[in-house]
């Protein structure tokens, strides 16, 4: 099925279904908002308006979790957009987005499960038990789980590691190869003020590494 990002469903914090009444496929009733924006996060999700039609609901559990269901030949197939907090973020936060997602996957367990975003998960290395879910096509820093990472940035990756766990799902973009240029999701500022990057076989052109999981995982 082609998609293109072409109209943006679901600008706020609603529960949508499809209004029956509305033929064209476009009527939607919302809820309305949470009492918290949730730390100002925002998620969207866009579907060609060819594919409009195919829309059967638009769920958007706070901003940073949103899911739209549609029906296609093979089942129902839920694309949840989400955002994780960052590993700096209050511990109550990250419990909050991970229940919530957990939540999430739970209401869509009958259906073909895509989940695409930021889950600002730091990867370095692919532990025995990870090779399942996580492929070898990450920014690599031997040694480094057990030396070096700071704390909330650990914490950030194993409870992505986790999830992938728990829910049987493979971060996709860790099986195919890239190229350098596309496995660098950001550029940060260093303490000398000089924007750092380096590419996937280590080589540092005068910087250091920095890498973001931005994530599409199946299930």
């Amino acid at each position: 099925m082609q998609a293109q990002a072409e109209a943006a469903t679901c600008g706020g914090y609603c529960n949508q279904k499809k209004d029956s009444t509305n033929n064209t496929g476009q009527g939607y009733s919302s809820a309305s908002k949470r009492d918290s924006d949730y730390e100002h996060a925002g998620v969207a999700i866009a579907v060609h308006r060819r594919w409009v039609s195919l829309v059967e609901e638009v769920r958007e559990t706070s901003g940073r979790n949103m899911t739209v269901i549609l029906k296609t030949g093979s089942g129902k197939l839920a694309l949840t957009a989400t955002y994780g907090p960052t590993a700096d973020s209050k511990e109550n936060t990250k419990n909050l987005y991970w229940e919530e997602l957990a939540q999430e996957m739970e209401a869509n367990k009958n259906c073909i499960r895509v989940v695409a975003g930021d889950f600002n998960a730091r990867i370095y290395e692919v532990q025995p038990d990870e090779k399942p879910f996580l492929g070898t096509n990450i920014i690599k820093r031997a040694g480094y789980l057990t030396k070096g990472i700071a704390d909330n940035t650990k914490d950030n990756r194993d409870r992505f590691v986790e999830f992938l766990k728990t829910q049987d799902m493979v971060a996709i973009n860790t099986i195919f190869n890239k190229p350098p240029q596309k496995c660098v999701t950001y550029k940060e500022k260093c303490r000398n003020t000089i924007q750092r990057e380096r590419n996937t076989k280590g080589r540092i052109r005068g910087h250091l590494t920095i890498q973001s999981m931005h994530n599409a995982t199946f299930g």
